[in-house]
């Protein structure tokens, strides 16, 4: 104690007077207290948990102490001895071992050289109290100067030099005694720094806490330092509503965003949403005019176009096998041209030619009519009456009447129907236009092409001996002539429907049947496929 005075008084530096004080005030201390830890081992049983408690004691009082040597050697030769004791949880107690002349306090997860400097630092935390009331007395010192000073004014015995010169000398002790206190708190901390098991502990209180470990459910929100815990926090949950828009980590919390409601009127749901992304929405999509849909928008599909690129019937359904019957677009070298296709019957395919109709009387369809001339006539959209959904019975022309170069033929009384139906499939107009074949006024008694082994459609009444279509002909025996009749054979002399006819006795007739062969037919429709 009296060096300590002394330092301060005499302004010695304080870090060598500090270490001789502690040596002095420890060491004959430090020496009895390792006697008392070799006498209480020596009379125990010397089992390992006895071995741990004389290693704990040395540790304990080892700081300062001379002959400390000798008992960490009296240690390491028992532990030799008892290598049984060697574990830490058979001693029941740490690990004791040397090292470069320190007792090592070895535990489960750290090596720490500090075990002998535990008492120090209780007296350092004491000295640092003292070192508070030395800037008290430093403040009472300058008080006492600016006293004398007041005295040494007002004191026609001293002289003004004499004032200043004392007034340096006391400033300079001052400095000095300022510096010393800096110098002995930056030692204190860094002893106390250096105290606890960084960074598994953390000082708190003059005491060494150990470091919070965040669970798996939680995140660090705060990191540790040396005088403050880290503070952890769960994660965010996401509700129903949201989903996880970025994932959590070891020091970010999970990123949680509201699920978009709906997609628009004019939009689908392109994607779902799902736990870790959003729905997604896209507008639908518009065809051009040079497309048909294919498939018509929903709230989770959009709608499909196809791009016309087909000049019949049949070429659109090899381009889009599921086309329902219905009027299309067509792409002609000429341009775009709707036409009707019948998809649904005779294997489909079929390109809508002509429609004749017994209820219009404006075109003339009878044999040899200007009817069969004509290039086009009518409108396709006009097939069905719209208001009741029955056909309309309009004359119509389509303008592939003189552009499809068809091979097969189907005549039918309904446009969506089979029964009152015959068609040809084996190729026998040999990829001709319908008009090149029925706009001439000459015939042959064969006609222009004949189509043999003609199908009958379902629900229709069947004539056995009736499987051919002659094709603006007549009648080799009999003048007889048609544009289309179905006849028992292509040199034949009977007849059991006729189109375009005319016979002396008969009359001439746009639709003719004869005998009881689908009485009563008003209308017919042509379709050809290429």
């Amino acid at each position: 104690l009296l060096l300590l005075l002394l330092s301060f008084i005499f302004l010695v530096p304080s870090t060598m007077l500090l270490s001789l004080s502690l040596l002095l005030l420890f060491s004959t201390q430090a020496s009895a207290s390792l006697s008392t830890c070799l006498t209480s081992y020596s009379t125990s049983d010397k089992t390992c948990a006895d071995l741990g408690n004389f290693a704990l004691c040395i540790a304990d009082n080892a700081a300062g102490s001379d002959d400390a040597t000798v008992y960490e050697d009296i240690l390491a030769k028992e532990q030799r001895e008892k290598p049984e004791c060697r574990d830490a949880d058979e001693m029941g107690a740490p690990t004791i071992t040397t090292q470069e002349g320190n007792i090592v306090l070895t535990t489960g997860e750290k090596d720490v050289l500090f075990h002998r400097y535990r008492k120090e630092t209780v007296s350092l935390w004491g000295l640092a109290e003292d070192l508070a009331g030395y800037d008290t007395s430093i403040t009472n010192m300058q008080d006492d100067v600016d006293d004398l000073k007041t005295s040494i004014k007002t004191s026609e015995e001293n002289s003004a030099k004499a004032l200043n010169d004392y007034t340096v000398i006391v400033d300079e002790k001052i400095k000095k005694l300022e510096e010393n206190v800096t110098a002995t708190k930056e030692l204190l901390l860094q002893v106390v720094d250096n105290l606890c098991a960084w960074p598994y502990e953390f000082m708190k209180n003059k005491v060494c806490e150990p470091l919070t470990t965040c669970k798996p459910n939680e995140y660090e929100e705060t990191a540790p330092t040396k005088s403050s815990d880290r503070k952890c926090k769960a994660f965010t949950a996401c509700k129903d509503t949201e989903y996880e828009e970025s994932g959590p980590t070891s020091v970010n919390d999970r990123v949680c965003k509201a699920v978009t409601a709906s997609c628009k009127s004019d939009e689908y749901e392109e994607r779902p949403n799902t736990r870790f992304s959003d729905r997604v929405c896209k507008k639908y999509t518009t065809c051009k005019n040079t497309q048909i849909v294919t498939a018509q928008p929903s709230a989770t599909s959009d709608r499909k176009c196809l791009d016309v690129t087909w000049n019949s019937c049949l070429n659109l359904q090899k381009a889009w096998p599921a086309a329902p019957d219905g009027i299309y677009l067509t792409k002609q070298t000429s341009g775009y041209v709707f036409a009707y296709c019948l998809m649904s019957r005779a294997g489909g395919g079929w390109t809508l030619l002509m429609r004749i109709s017994q209820f219009d009387g404006s075109t003339n369809f009878y044999l040899n009519g200007a009817g069969y001339k004509l290039n086009s006539y009518g409108d396709v959209n006009r097939l069905r009456d719209i208001s009741n959904g029955v056909e309309s019975y309009k004359d119509y022309i389509s303008p592939l009447y003189n552009v499809l170069k068809a091979k097969d033929i189907r005549v039918a009384e309904r446009l969506q129907e089979d029964k009152h139906s015959v068609w040809s499939d084996d190729g026998c107009l040999g990829s001709v236009t319908l008009r090149s074949i029925l706009a001439p006024n000459t015939r042959s008694c064969n006609g222009y092409k004949c189509c043999k082994e003609v199908h009958y459609g379902s629900g229709s009444r069947v004539y056995p001996s009736y499987r051919t279509l002659l094709i603006n002909g007549d009648e080799c025996a009999d003048t007889e002539p048609a544009k289309i009749a179905l006849r028992n054979s292509c040199t034949g002399d009977s007849e059991v429907l006729q189109i375009g006819y005319y016979r002396g006795g008969h009359g001439n007739h746009e639709i003719f049947t004869q005998g009881n062969f689908w009485t009563n037919i008003q209308s017919v429709y042509v379709f050809g496929r290429d």
